[in-house]
């Protein structure tokens, strides 16, 4: 049930003349006042008429401009009624307002969500000479739009799509992190509930940028500690298995293995460098005796000191490539979209065959490529080399590397040194 009436009070600049506000109702909602750029003298105001008395000409006129300006407010509540629309009177307050309609101050969470992935999908980062767009941050919210889709058609039986900022409260978020959970719980893993609750509250931060209406970012205190990082036990490799795998048989490898052996050991050697860096290193960023590039995945700068045997290794393939170090790369991959796909598929492959390798040599440790750059920092951190050292060769900074990379690589002499100190 919805209502639209005209008051009347004293202008404030003129006490003689009226000020008119269309007020907007609905139930279950506040009343949203607007003022009406029509005017008379105070004492003609008839408020239970909500029109002015008196028979002249101009009394008629504004009388007329009020009966219009409500009519054209309440065909829209009426087209909103008959269609389902679920709408709000602050929505139908300010609906004329709106000059371009991509730009409506009460947009659904899941529309936001759709702009949001938008406009990572379309914006472009200069990366060591290369165009990359941020697709990647784009798909992460297009699956929390599915996710938060699945949730409320599975919990509430309602379209996602129908969710305004307002609708999502403390009750929403509690029920969305219990939902996670439980699906996580049922795949074994911990349901991504500190991933989709950041996004959810970027979307927030976004939205009230923006101007949307209704958006409480204080909702988000309720579940703050769910979605803070937490802790974290790096996961890192011994030195001793890195041995092995350097000092194995590799008669038995493919040429395609091999290559997959060699790319892990570089990345090892070389600061413990991510396999989109590895993929996308060119020569020009060799500088001398060290590799000077910009991380990929954040503005960073990253120095690795080269040393011989990551030189060996590139010295290996320099004559199969030519602006790229490694022959990742082949001519029908001419996009970034199909680039980043090569390099999705090669760290698959590559560990896949560090998996094949460590069970051929009987290494109970799981291994992947990432991995390197917690082998590598941790090497460092051992072998007594200050944070700041390290920090510049990775591009991580020192904090970072002993929240999420460091681990003491050789537990069995930790557990002798400390049995000699206890």
């Amino acid at each position: 049930m919805f209502s639209i009436n005209v008051k009347g009070e004293r202008n404030p600049r003129d006490l003689e003349m009226v000020k008119l506000r269309l007020i907007f109702f609905q139930s279950g909602y506040n009343r949203i006042p607007k003022v009406i750029p029509i005017s008379g003298r105070y004492e003609e105001w008839n408020q239970k008429r909500q029109l002015f008395d008196g028979n002249t000409k101009d009394v008629h006129e504004r009388n007329q401009l009020i009966l219009k300006e409500k009519l054209r407010y309440r065909k829209i509540a009426e087209k909103w009624e008959s269609s389902g629309y679920d709408w709000i009177p602050k929505e139908l307050a300010h609906y004329f307002d709106q000059r371009d309609k991509d730009s409506i101050p009460y947009i659904r969470v899941s529309a936001m969500l759709d702009r949001i992935a938008e406009q990572f999908h379309k914006q472009e980062r200069i990366k060591n000479g290369h165009v990359l767009t941020s697709s990647s941050n784009a798909k992460k919210y297009k699956l929390l739009k599915k996710t938060l889709g699945e949730f409320t058609h599975n919990v509430y039986r309602k379209e996602f799509s129908k969710y305004r900022f307002c609708d999502i409260n403390e009750s929403f978020l509690a029920a969305f992190v219990l939902y996670l959970k439980k699906r996580g719980a049922q795949n074994g893993n911990g349901g991504g509930v500190q991933g989709k609750l950041k996004l959810l509250h970027a979307t927030f931060v976004a939205a009230k940028r923006q101007g949307v209406y209704n958006v409480r970012i204080a909702v988000f205190d309720s579940v703050r500690t769910k979605y803070k990082v937490q802790p974290v036990t790096p996961k890192t490799i011994s030195s001793k298995t890195v041995t092995m795998i350097e000092e194995m048989d590799t008669s038995w490898l493919t040429h395609r293995q091999m290559m997959d052996r060699e790319l892990f050991l570089f990345s090892a050697y070389v600061g413990g460098m991510s396999p989109v860096d590895v993929c996308y290193l060119r020569h020009r960023s060799i500088k001398g005796n060290e590799i000077i590039y910009e991380r990929i995945k954040c503005d960073k700068i990253a120095r690795p000191v080269l040393i011989d045997k990551a030189k060996a290794i590139i010295e290996k393939y320099r004559k199969t490539c030519s602006e790229y170090v490694f022959p990742v790369f082949t001519r029908k991959h001419d996009t970034t979209k199909r680039m980043l796909g090569r390099v999705r598929q090669l760290s698959h492959r590559v560990n896949d065959t560090l998996a094949c390798i460590c069970e051929s040599l009987g290494i109970q440790e799981h291994i992947t490529w990432r991995m390197a750059r917690s082998y590598f920092i941790s090497k460092m951190v051992d072998e007594g080399y200050h944070a700041l050292q390290i920090a510049e060769q990775t591009g991580n900074s020192p904090g970072t590397i002993h929240r999420f990379y460091y681990s003491h690589t050789n537990k069995e002499e930790l557990r002798q040194n400390m049995n000699k100190v206890f």
